[in-house]
């Protein structure tokens, strides 16, 4: 057994007092905004985070991942070798994550005809050997994880979203702001470091 320490992910915002004072719009503007923070941070721990207090112990953490192993230059090819690689660890690949820059760049080649059956899109989503490819702005650029996502790790809540308000924090007081900060407490326990193949396109040097 090992434990995963639950830790506070937060985002925070800092407002004027006057514009606190406009309830009705405040509350859709904070409604949108605070949980658009919250679920950023989220991204970022559960990807990077180092396992340091507070962060969370990540997906990329030091004894979290296997890295990949592949002589491959093109992308597809790479993640094709991370997917095989993958299932002969006995798990399934069942996601692909992917920084938006290398998603759309490997998007271009369906457009353009210029793969085989290799790498597809249906209904908007792209797959490579057929395991569906995701993109997120936490994920680094010429990084990418194949993962199963299903059975690797779990993403608990201890304690659910709470906001709260502080009229003191840094340069509030003297200049009339609000800090609206939103939190929760979370558990990211990840069950091996066979469930995710981490690899570099090598794109970037």
């Amino acid at each position: 057994e090992v434990s995963s320490p639950s830790q506070y992910v937060a985002g925070f915002i800092r407002i004027s007092r006057k514009m606190l004072d406009d309830v009705q719009g405040m509350t859709t503007f904070l409604q949108s905004r605070l949980l658009e923070l919250l679920l950023r941070q989220e991204d970022v721990q559960i990807l990077t985070g180092d396992g340091n207090a507070p962060n969370l112990s990540g997906i990329t953490d030091s004894g979290n991942f296997t890295a990949a192993v592949t002589v491959e230059t093109t992308n597809a090819l790479q993640l094709i070798d991370a997917i095989s690689q993958l299932e002969n660890l006995d798990r399934e690949a069942n996601g692909i994550l992917v920084n938006p820059k290398d998603y759309w760049n490997m998007s271009k080649l369906t457009n353009l005809n210029q793969t085989s059956a290799l790498v597809t899109s249906e209904r908007g989503l792209l797959r490579v050997g057929g395991v569906p490819v995701y993109r997120s702005t936490a994920m680094t650029v010429d990084k990418y994880i194949v993962g199963d996502w299903v059975m690797g790790a779990n993403f608990l809540t201890r304690e659910a979203p709470r906001v709260e308000f502080a009229y003191e924090d840094a340069t509030n007081f003297t200049s009339n702001k609000v800090t609206v900060r939103v939190e929760e407490r979370v558990a990211l326990p990840i069950y091996g470091d066979n469930y995710f193949i981490y690899g570099d396109f090598g794109d970037v040097s």
